[in-house]
């Protein structure tokens, strides 16, 4: 719904959705489980909760080994509540898998299926994954030193939502330390080119431009010049472009769709 919504409005729309039917949960044993829309919204506030209670916070990276339990759902939406960011990740990650995500993605804790072949996986890759400080089962077997998820979001304080979740003075630093910890890798370039634009919002053009001519000087080559005239605003204009080629042969930004922004931006 939009944010700027009556508030009236906004409050007939929940009271009109508080009890339908939001999700509709079965597994290969054939227990079943109904959540309204209201119960999602207070599962959720119970277990964004339970995450600050056990100093997960804004920013902390959280991996999730759910399958398709119905908990997922509250892990995601909770961590959203709350400025975290989740890691879905697949059941079959064996020790090797583990330990390289937890390492290359500074993870906090890990929300697991309490399977023992999955426990099992994760108990081992715990000793080469100093990251890694909170252990959570979702059942049915809650190991020793693992923290059980139902009994915490059952005994959880009311929530107080934080504000200012996500903002883009949080993305931009986010996307800073990527830009220091993988220089040269192929997500530099895509980075450079979010970071350019949220300069570019925040209109902030001279950083924004050196984050764009960045890519050019490392990606792509200089082939020529273009000189470009014609009328803008009744004017005689003319304008110099640098023309430039893929220097990886990896095209992943359109090279002249970022000379026409750096184009647009220049005074």
């Amino acid at each position: 719904m939009d944010n700027q919504s009556n508030p009236r409005d906004q409050l007939t729309f929940s009271l009109c959705f508080t009890n339908k039917k939001a999700l509709l949960w079965t597994n290969d044993q054939g227990e079943c489980r109904e959540f309204t829309f209201g119960e999602i919204k207070k599962y959720t506030d119970q277990t964004a909760s339970y995450f600050q209670s056990i100093g997960i916070k804004k920013g902390d990276i959280v991996m999730a080994i759910l399958k398709r339990r119905y908990e997922f759902w509250f892990t995601i939406i909770a961590l959203h509540k709350i400025g975290a960011v989740i890691i879905p990740a697949t059941h079959l990650l064996t020790k090797k898998d583990l330990i390289y995500r937890n390492n290359a993605a500074d993870i906090k804790a890990i929300i697991a299926v309490g399977d023992e072949t999955i426990i099992k996986h994760i108990n081992d890759s715990i000793p080469e994954s100093p990251s890694v400080k909170l252990l959570i089962s979702v059942g049915p077997v809650v190991p020793e030193n693992w923290l059980d998820f139902h009994e915490g979001i059952e005994n959880a304080a009311p929530f107080t939502p934080i504000a200012n979740v996500n903002k883009n003075e949080d993305a931009l630093q986010s996307f800073l330390v990527i830009l220091q910890k993988h220089k040269g890798e192929s997500i530099e370039e895509s980075t450079l080119f979010k970071v350019g634009k949220i300069y570019e919002e925040k209109k902030d053009y001279l950083k924004a431009l050196s984050y764009y001519q960045n890519i050019l000087d490392h990606q792509y080559l200089e082939i020529g010049i273009a000189v470009l005239t014609g009328e803008f605003k009744q004017e005689q204009t003319t304008v110099v472009v640098q023309i430039f080629t893929d220097a990886r042969k990896t095209r992943k930004l359109k090279c002249m769709e970022l000379v026409h922004i750096m184009c647009t931006l220049k005074p």
